[in-house]
């Protein structure tokens, strides 16, 4: 998608090129950001005191 909207960008209005890649990399950092704070961590002792119990 960012070879498409470079390219419109770049046929249309060259001064939008460098806030368009900005804006983009903002919005992808921002998206991980919050990918982790929803994702919830493993819990490496839980999974290890589930092992143990099953032996």
């Amino acid at each position: 998608a960012l070879g498409d909207h470079l390219g419109f960008a770049a046929a249309n209005m060259n001064a939008m090129i460098f806030p368009m890649i900005v804006g983009k990399l903002i919005g992808g950092v921002t998206a991980i950001g919050v990918a982790m704070m929803l994702v919830p961590k493993d819990d490496a002792t839980a999974a290890k005191t589930e092992a143990e119990a099953q032996s």
